[in-house]
């Protein structure tokens, strides 16, 4: 029942996402494609399209009552970005692309994050200083058609007028944040005013009623069902936590599982403000252990060393340059694949997915000898080597290959199990 009423909230209150899946097709979202795909019977309706796509509909015939007003924000300067606060990931690295464009398009941002859909409502005051965030749902609402007037509102991946072949649409989904990265890297000199007094150690220290002074490492460990493949078995991370608390770290542990009790590690589950007080935890880190999951965005925007395990996607890029990493290890037909073999696959977000993926294949998770050696590697600072002469072999878009966090992997591991 809370899964229902979720997604009716979300239907309700998120704004133009820019595309609309037909059975053949992808098209941007407007008036006029809304009805030509209806009429071509492009549209494949089940009980939750539907509902969207009457959503859609709707709100592209209200906001031609809007135009009027739209005139006015457009010759104010003014501009709505297009930002996904359901997923606090693509909320994190969608509004640090747009605020580092914005200092060349000097632009008045406005952002709708309603707080009915919102996935960490502390993500606003992250970009407060920045964004202009309207956060009271009913006003977002009322305001939400303005969204489905372009020229008005922003998309940090524009999507021109025409069809997309599906399959093509949604494998070039998959690279989206290839997309964001290629930009980040093109802005990544440009710096902008991130609320960090907001965030501070002591006001941390305070909310938890604990003095911290050592450095501070961040765990952050997937268990989500909607993406089964690339969670992880918290308690393998048991080693590397005893190993980075001998070292001087007060181990934070931010996931939704809690893990044992011991001395400089809490659990931010047992808190009632806890989703508050990973934004403060990330802030105020020195070093980020975990996966790929949505509060890593975070670290990546604030430039934190981090260790990454149980990776998915061989074709994820960070632009980040302090950083170790290590790979689910991939199987067809129970026998270990290559990173030749894994890149002739099309390793999109289906795979993310157990009822999605191929039954051929299989992920293994990393092992706690394989989390623990990565970890003494980057804090004793071991890992020297570049996998990227290796990888210059294959077919990768440049932009993409310069960025992999393959070419940061854990050398013993790539060793053994990639090459």
């Amino acid at each position: 029942m809370k899964s229902i009423i979720n997604f009716f909230f979300l239907v309700i209150f998120s704004t133009n996402s820019n595309f609309f899946n037909g059975k053949k097709y992808s098209f941007k979202i407007n008036f006029t494609s809304l009805l030509v795909e209806l009429l071509k019977n492009n549209i494949k309706f089940h009980k939750y399209s539907f509902i969207i796509y009457l959503k859609h509909l709707f709100f592209s015939i209200i906001s031609f009552m809007y135009y009027p007003i739209g005139i006015l924000i457009y010759l104010s300067n003014v501009r709505f970005i297009i930002v996904d606060t359901f997923t606090v990931g693509e909320f994190i690295a969608q509004t640090n692309i747009f605020i580092k464009r914005n200092k060349k398009m000097k632009k008045k941002l406005v952002l709708l994050s309603p707080n009915l859909i919102c996935s960490n409502k502390s993500v606003n005051d992250i970009f407060c200083k920045e964004v202009y965030i309207i956060k009271n749902s009913l006003i977002c609402l009322i305001l939400s058609p303005l969204t489905y007037i372009y020229f008005i509102s922003l998309r940090y991946l524009e999507l021109k007028k025409g069809l997309y072949p599906l399959h093509k649409f949604l494998e070039g989904y998959a690279n989206i944040y290839d997309e964001v990265l290629i930009n980040e890297n093109k802005y990544s000199k440009i710096n902008y005013d991130l609320n960090k007094n907001f965030f501070s150690l002591n006001k941390f220290s305070n909310k938890l009623n604990i003095e911290l002074k050592k450095k501070i490492c961040v765990l952050n460990i997937r268990l989500d069902k909607n993406s089964d493949i690339r969670n992880a078995n918290i308690n393998k991370y048991d080693k590397s936590i005893n190993f980075l608390i001998s070292k001087g770290y007060f181990v934070i542990n931010i996931s939704n599982k809690k893990l044992k009790k011991r001395k400089n590690l809490i659990n931010l589950k047992n808190y009632e403000n806890y989703k508050e007080l990973q934004i403060y935890s990330i802030f105020n880190s020195s070093i980020y252990l975990g996966q790929s999951s949505g509060l890593f965005s975070l670290a990546s925007v604030l430039n934190k060393k981090f260790m990454i395990s149980d990776i998915v996607l061989y074709k994820e890029s960070w632009i980040n340059k302090n950083y170790i990493s290590i790979f689910k290890k991939i199987y067809f037909k129970k026998k270990i694949l290559d990173i030749k073999k894994i890149f002739k696959y099309d390793m999109s977000f289906s795979i993310w997915n157990s009822k999605t993926l191929d039954k051929n294949l299989t992920f293994k998770e990393n092992t706690a000898s394989e989390i623990y050696d990565m970890t003494k590697n980057m804090l004793l600072n071991k890992n020297k080597n570049n996998n990227l002469k290796f990888l210059k072999k294959f077919n990768i878009n440049n932009a993409i290959y310069k960025n992999l966090a393959l070419r940061k992997c854990n050398n013993k591991f790539f060793n053994e199990n990639l090459k």
